[in-house]
């Protein structure tokens, strides 16, 4: 390519670019003005090919702000053939801070929290790239063109059930968006886990009161007569007699034992309950381990497979 051609064609993406960015096209997800109390920043932003490292995005978090990042587009990682265009999966990198590890966008799970305070910066992987998302090989990234188009969200606070039901909502208004939809499908997989959890918590809770309670009552039965009655005295010439304990009846017998029965009954339902209620805790934070290692950046078979058939190595990837 001359160099001629190259400036002409870095003119025209220009324009095309700054188009986006005035004509606000370049947005994911349509967030509602003024934003959702859940939201505590966001911002649209576009990773621009032909250079390398990364650039920040101006969207500053704090340790353990929860995040999400939507992106979408592609890029042709070398001009002129078709073959090398990809989209931000596993080429877009994310990290928090300047010394931050980096991380590759996967979606839907593209949900992390900040390990530390920092701003967000953005980045793609055009070449091999250290563990902070810098390149080792920036002439790689010259004849890159396209973009990719993202949305990083900074929720209030990690609460899947609220994002779950504010994504669902946002994808209906916008039912041909693929990747807010991915991401809504996620969240609502996260918010079943969580009300699964609590449910089952709840369960062993209730279980383990009413338990007590039964075995903290008093043994049911006929009460003891008092050995003397109005404080009548005993008759002269006489030897007291001592009081005869109160025999209970068979109607009373009878009723003690159903009582107890019942309660011993009630018991042992409520053992059997226990096992059912915690098995099922276990499986709903199992999900949910899934999920955070998922958040933490490790990615399937699946879509480990498909890089390798791409040429990525874990952090590195190579221009044919």
């Amino acid at each position: 390519m001359s160099k001629k051609s190259f400036s002409s064609m870095a003119a025209l993406f220009f324009l095309v670019v700054l188009f986006l960015f005035l004509t606000g096209c370049g947005s994911v997800i349509k967030i509602p003005k003024p934003p959702s109390d859940l939201i505590k920043e966001y911002k649209s932003t576009i990773v621009t090919p032909g250079g390398a490292g990364m650039f920040n995005s101006g969207v500053q978090v704090n340790k353990g702000d929860y995040i999400s990042i939507l992106a979408e587009g592609t890029i042709n990682y070398w001009a002129g053939n078709p073959g090398n265009t990809f989209g931000p999966e596993g080429r877009l990198l994310i990290r928090v801070g300047k010394k931050g590890f980096v991380k590759r966008y996967y979606p839907p799970q593209a949900s992390f929290v900040a390990a530390e305070p920092g701003n967000i910066y953005l980045g793609y992987a055009g070449g091999p790239i250290d563990s902070f998302g810098e390149s080792s090989t920036p002439g790689y990234y010259r004849d890159d063109v396209v973009h990719y188009a993202v949305d990083i969200i900074v929720w209030q606070k990690n609460d899947p059930v609220r994002i779950a039901d504010f994504l669902a909502e946002a994808s209906r208004s916008d039912p041909k968006n693929k990747v807010l939809k991915d991401l809504a499908e996620g969240f609502q997989k996260r918010k079943e886990m969580v009300l699964a959890e609590q449910k089952a918590k709840k369960e062993i809770e209730d279980a383990k009161k009413a338990i007590v309670a039964l075995q903290g009552k008093e043994v049911t039965g006929p009460k003891k007569m008092p050995e003397r009655i109005g404080g009548a005295k005993p008759i002269k010439g006489k030897p007291p007699e001592e009081a005869k304990p109160a025999t209970p009846s068979a109607k009373e017998e009878e009723a003690s034992g159903v009582k107890d029965a019942q309660k011993e009954r009630q018991i042992a339902e409520l053992n059997e309950k226990l096992p059912k209620a915690s098995q099922a805790l276990k499986e709903a934070r199992g999900g949910r381990g899934k999920v955070n290692l998922l958040e933490k950046g490790r990615r399937g078979d699946k879509t480990a497979a498909n890089l390798r058939r791409l040429g990525f190595a874990a952090i590195c990837c190579n221009k044919a």
